[in-house]
């Protein structure tokens, strides 16, 4: 008989907290869909390139026809050096992982001396977002060559987080 009650008092202690449980994961679940705990809220927006380049600022806004992507970079690579080229991609923008899918050359360069920042912009056709509502994750490419003469071309690679605007 003793031996009943001592099953019975360990069945009932693991229940309750089962239960506790069960409507810590029900409370879990409500604020996932009603998107309290989604990466939009929680994960803020980011811009980063390699070391050396410092993304200040940055603004991703778009129309029904095209797109345009402004970042402020700060040269912090020890020399002047000109931008020749940005390219963007994303499989959350169309065109896909084409890599010059949402990209312009820049003709003449922009010249960016050494401690200043300069002011780049890619308007796109094919930089239109395909997901509109959320934040999206956008790869670029850079191609910048020092001034001095006989430099050869470096490409460095950055990273956009942020939600598009539709203007």
């Amino acid at each position: 008989m003793f031996f009943k009650k001592r099953g019975q008092a360990a069945l009932e202690f693991l229940m309750t907290y089962a239960w506790a449980i069960l409507v810590v994961i029900i409370i879990i679940g409500a604020l996932a869909y009603f998107g309290v705990l989604s990466p939009d809220t929680l994960v803020p927006d980011k811009c980063t390139f390699s070391t050396g380049l410092a993304c200040k600022d940055f603004s991703y806004t778009y129309t029904a026809s095209n797109a345009n992507i402004t970042l402020l970079l700060t040269n912090g690579l020890g020399k002047t050096i000109n931008v020749n080229m940005l390219n963007f991609t994303s499989e959350q923008i169309q065109g896909g992982n084409d890599p010059t899918a949402c990209g312009m050359s820049y003709s003449p360069a922009i010249q960016i001396e050494n401690g200043n920042t300069g002011i780049l912009n890619v308007t796109g056709s094919n930089c239109i977002p395909t997901d509109k509502g959320g934040k999206i994750r956008v790869k670029g490419k850079l191609t910048y060559s020092f001034t001095n003469t006989g430099s050869l071309p470096h490409t460095v690679e950055g990273e956009l987080f942020t939600k598009p605007v539709q203007q």
